[in-house]
């Protein structure tokens, strides 16, 4: 299996020109809008592609919701910098009408995407509500467990520690910071990441977890190709990386 994973955009229109018949499963980690360098117009066009993207490619197509996404689907709440309030409502309506287009998390096997990754301090910390909803935590099953907490404990998704103006001792999976994930990845599984600015794709490791930080398309067009020979196993993925003109 091949897979293409693409960084936040801020309506960067540069997936239009990716060939996607070579890959498998294409992979957004969201931040679809807000941008310091594009027109509401060209924002709001860039984004209803990509939904018109997903819903001609349902199956091989997954679209991660951001920080900045979740800001105009759950409107008035969630606020971050770049915030447009000229597309306050447009935003809302095409978010809230493709809603079941998005998801938080994508798993295969021990691979992880989110828009900006699970800490072992966080997932730690909000596993312990999980069991009340019938589920019981392992490696392969992250992905059911933030499911469970995005419909009941949505908070926990979006929490913030100090820095960030929260109380909590870990950021939640919108605003997980690259400092916290170089040290503190949730262990047993392969994590990829946008939302953390980087100049070029960077990867850290250990013998316990693996994270690629991808958001470089501010200074780079870089992006993550993977090749997975057994997802259901902990063979080592193949990356490489492509380079858009």
């Amino acid at each position: 299996m091949k897979i293409l994973t693409l960084p936040d955009l801020h309506g960067k229109d540069i997936w239009t020109k990716i060939d996607f018949a070579r890959y498998d499963k294409v992979i957004f980690v969201g931040d679809y809008v807000d941008s310091s360098t594009h027109t509401d117009l060209e924002i709001l066009d860039n984004l209803r592609a990509i939904i018109e993207f997903k819903k001609t490619n349902e199956a091989k197509v997954e679209l991660l919701l951001g920080n900045h996404d979740i800001q105009y689907l759950f409107q008035n709440k969630y606020r971050c910098d770049g915030h447009r309030l000229s597309m306050d409502e447009v935003l809302h309506t095409e978010y809230a009408q493709n809603q079941e287009l998005f998801k938080y998390i994508f798993q295969l096997g021990n691979h992880v995407w989110t828009h900006a990754g699970i800490s072992n301090t966080w997932f730690n910390q909000v596993k312990n509500v999980l069991p009340h909803y019938g589920f019981e935590s392992n490696p392969s099953s992250i992905h059911v467990g933030i499911n469970i907490l995005a419909r009941f404990e949505f908070s926990k998704l979006v929490q913030t520690f100090s820095v960030r103006g929260g109380s909590e001792k870990a950021n939640g999976i919108f605003f997980a910071d690259k400092k916290e994930m170089e040290f503190d990845n949730l262990i047993g599984v392969h994590q990829y990441v946008g939302h953390s600015r980087v100049s070029n794709i960077s990867r850290h490791s250990n013998k316990y977890w693996e994270i690629h930080f991808l958001d470089c398309l501010d200074t780079t067009y870089e992006l993550l190709e993977i090749e997975l020979s057994d997802v259901d196993s902990n063979y080592e993925p193949k990356y490489s990386i492509k380079n858009v003109e």
